[in-house]
């Protein structure tokens, strides 16, 4: 990988950062002030009693799963830093760059992807 093109990856991971740090803190102070997060740009306070646990339940999902995504957004910046990045790390070999398009952060080739879920 060209250094032009680990500058590009910077970047795409580098707003997806931003985004996710948006969209996890937007989460954590719907659920720490008592409202629940309704779609993307309102948040229609609820009394507790009122509240539904279910939205509440998907809330603390989607929090967790964003924080979980913005770990590896982190870790793949980390590896552009170190000079790893686009490499597997479980096999060494170059990860395809169809696969970096689709999912920059990614730690992992296909091959090896596949075989941690089997």
């Amino acid at each position: 990988m060209n250094a032009t093109e680990t500058r590009q990856y910077r970047t795409r991971l580098l707003d997806m950062r931003r985004q996710l740090v948006e969209a996890v803190e937007h989460v954590r102070t719907a659920l720490s002030d008592g409202s629940v997060a309704r779609g993307e740009i309102s948040i229609v306070r609820t009394h507790m009693a009122d509240s539904d646990s279910e939205g509440e339940d998907a809330n603390l999902v989607v929090a967790q799963n964003e924080h979980e995504l913005l770990e590896a957004v982190d870790a793949a910046l980390q590896r552009i830093d170190d000079g790893t990045f686009g490499a597997c790390e479980q096999c060494g070999r170059e990860i395809a760059e169809p696969r970096l398009d689709a999912l920059p952060y990614t730690p992992y080739c296909i091959t090896c992807a596949e075989r941690q879920q089997a």
